[in-house]
């Protein structure tokens, strides 16, 4: 497809069911976009340029056992007019058949994502920490202590200079405002699936019912604040269910 935002656009996929012989399932995506977007001054080039893609292997009977595993790899990268966005993470889910009808699982998920090329220091202060300085003070001289200078002969100051003598401040200092650097982002998370199946036909079932349930916890418990590294948890804390 083409977009005026994202330009010309393709994507695709590819899936096997029983790789190589081994009754094991592969499947692999791609999403690509060459960026249509127009280009500001001070703005990331290519606005509207994306990639992402993500591979999968399943195991439905590891060794012919009752046990099952996915393994999932991914990677995404974008241009916005704000910013730039790479990220990528993988995902490993591992399961139990209990009978013929319930099937059990536990996954964890963990995402690490960058974000760079800000157009504007505002965008940066919301991920940037109290101790980082975003934008520099600015500074100016008035035209009278110039003119001062050159009337007694002196070399002139530079305007943008802020220990210069006399200098006026035009803009303040810019700093985050968060207790820790957020430009690189990590989440991760654990799930516990419970499903159930009772149908009559895999295809075109008539009778029976079909049940899935799943509860999903975001970070680890800790003393900590919110926003404190948990290990394995990341730094974000949720759940869902």
């Amino acid at each position: 497809g083409y977009g005026s935002y994202g330009g010309l656009m393709l994507n695709g996929s590819v899936s096997e069911r029983n790789l190589f012989g081994t009754g094991q399932s592969m499947s692999l995506y791609a999403n690509i976009a060459t960026g249509g977007g127009r280009s500001y001054p001070g703005m990331p080039k290519g606005a509207g340029r994306m990639f992402a893609g993500n591979l999968s292997l399943t195991n439905p009977r590891i060794f012919d056992s009752w046990y099952s595993s996915t393994i999932n790899l991914y990677a995404d990268y974008r241009i916005s007019y704000q910013y730039i966005q790479q990220g990528g993470g993988f995902g490993v889910n591992i399961g139990r058949m209990l009978g013929n009808r319930t099937h059990v699982s536990l996954g964890y998920n963990l995402n690490v994502t960058k974000l760079l090329g800000f157009s504007s220091p505002l965008y940066n202060r919301y991920y940037s920490s109290v101790n980082e300085v975003v934008s520099p003070r600015q500074c100016s001289t008035p035209a009278s202590v110039i003119i001062n200078r050159l009337s007694g002969g002196k070399t002139p100051l530079q305007p943008e200079s802020c220990s210069s003598p006399g200098a006026i401040t035009t803009s303040p200092e810019i700093k985050g405002i968060w207790d820790r650097d957020y430009h690189t982002p990590i989440t991760s998370s654990f799930t516990l699936d419970v499903s159930y199946d009772n149908t009559d036909d895999y295809y075109f079932p008539r009778n029976g019912v079909i049940f899935n349930s799943y509860a999903t916890m975001s970070g680890l418990p800790s003393s900590g604040t919110l926003n404190s590294w948990n290990g394995l948890g990341g730094n974000v804390r949720n759940t869902k269910v």
